[in-house]
C-alpha cells in the first residue's frame, strides 16, 4: 500500500504543472491496473484544503466538490473522520480544521477543549476553557 502526499495530490486535482500532473495520472492509473490501494492521510487532506482556500482561492462548495470526487476514488483510502469532517464541513459554517480535529477526537472519545468560541458554539465534542469540565 501507498500513502500519497499533499504535494502529488494537489497535482492530480488542479493539473497544474504538467509534467507532475502527468506523473502522477500514470502512477495512478499504475494503482488502477493492479487494483491497488493508496492512503490519503487525515494530515494531507487538512493541508490540501488549506491550499486549495488559501493558494488557489477556491470557495467552500468547490473544495467540498472536490473532496467528495476523492472520496469516490476506489483506489483512495481515507479515514473516516475526514469523510464525516467533509459532510459536516458543507453542513456548517465553521473552518475545516476545528471540524477535522473534532472529528479525529471523537474517534479517540474524546472532549475538545478551546478557546474558539465559534466552534465550541457548532460543534458537539468542543467545550470552551471557560466553561470549566
Amino acid at each position: 500500500m501507498y500513502s500519497l502526499d499533499t504535494n502529488l495530490l494537489i497535482r492530480f486535482i488542479m493539473k497544474d504543472v504538467k509534467k507532475q500532473s502527468s506523473q502522477v495520472d500514470a502512477f495512478i492509473a499504475q494503482l488502477v491496473a493492479k487494483n491497488s490501494i493508496a492512503r490519503v492521510s487525515t494530515l494531507v487532506c487538512l493541508e490540501i484544503e488549506y491550499l486549495l482556500r488559501k493558494i488557489y482561492q477556491l470557495d467552500k462548495n468547490t473544495i467540498i466538490e472536490i473532496f467528495d470526487a476523492l472520496l469516490l476514488k476506489q483506489y483512495l483510502e481515507f479515514d473516516d473522520s475526514v469523510n464525516r469532517a467533509i459532510e459536516l464541513y458543507a453542513e456548517i459554517n465553521t473552518n475545516f480544521a476545528d471540524i477535522l480535529i473534532g472529528e479525529c477526537e471523537r474517534e479517540h472519545h474524546c472532549t475538545v477543549v478551546t478557546f474558539d468560541k465559534k466552534s465550541y458554539r457548532k460543534l458537539d465534542n468542543f467545550i470552551a476553557l471557560e466553561s470549566g469540565l
